[in-house]
């Protein structure tokens, strides 16, 4: 798990798969150690697509060494 904290107060947990989150400043894409802010929810789901399919070779490959 890992967690990124702000001053604000809010925090995030970026373990786990990819996915969309909904906060009161906006959306964002976490997960895998990512955390990516986006204006909309229609752009937030344009960059979970994005991110899923740039990492998915990876993903392959680590799954094969497993």
């Amino acid at each position: 798990m890992s967690i990124i904290k702000f001053r604000d107060g809010m925090s995030f947990d970026t373990g786990g798969p990819l996915r969309i989150t909904r906060r009161w400043d906006g959306y964002y894409v976490v997960g895998e150690g990512t955390l990516c802010p986006a204006k909309d929810a229609e752009e937030a789901k344009t960059l979970l697509r994005d991110l899923r399919e740039e990492r998915a070779p990876a993903r392959a490959a680590k799954e094969k060494e497993e």
